[in-house]
């Protein structure tokens, strides 16, 4: 598949994991389809990843990647884990499609506690946000739950059995 001419958003993403293997995810509440996915967001100009995957965590967890790792509220950022293309016509056609980079972050167990309001997380179509095991994630996926990457629960699998790869993936959706 080719993305030459198409308006393509660039968002960073993070797999959060817990000490327990569980991995915090976002639901989004869109009018086609309800989807659970990675917390994080689109990159603004003059951003760099970091930057923005920060300031999403910050925004939509309560998560300080300058905090230290073991505050309540401090998570540790890791390996690039992959790049992902996803092509779609957002909501208000401002662009085509989106390419996902999503970084593994250590976290000790905490209680997501948003900066972002949750009319302002609404707005941007978030509805929760919820720890999950992968046997959880195995199973919602077997009835239907739609994940973003919908290879969530293999990619976590392999993450939780290997580790990071030793490169980012790349792949399109």
């Amino acid at each position: 598949m080719t993305t030459d001419g198409l308006r393509l958003r660039h968002a960073s993403r993070a797999l959060v994991l817990d000490r327990h293997c569980r991995v915090l995810l976002a639901r989004f509440d869109f009018p086609v389809r309800t989807v659970w996915a990675l917390p994080g967001g689109g990159v603004e100009p003059g951003e760099s990843h970091d930057e923005a995957l920060s300031r999403e965590l910050t925004e939509e967890l309560g998560l300080s990647l300058a905090a230290a790792p073991d505050s309540p509220n401090g998570g540790r950022l890791g390996a690039e884990l992959w790049e992902r293309t996803h092509i779609f016509t957002f909501l208000n056609a401002q662009w085509d499609g989106q390419v996902d980079r999503a970084w593994l972050v250590h976290v000790d167990s905490f209680d997501p506690r948003p900066e972002k309001t949750w009319d302002e997380l609404r707005g941007e179509w978030m509805g929760a946000l919820e720890w999950w095991t992968l046997a959880e994630v195995i199973d919602a996926a077997a009835d239907g739950v739609f994940f973003a990457p919908r290879r969530l629960p293999a990619l976590m699998a392999e993450i939780l059995q290997r580790g990071a790869p030793p490169r980012a993936l790349r792949f399109v959706e």
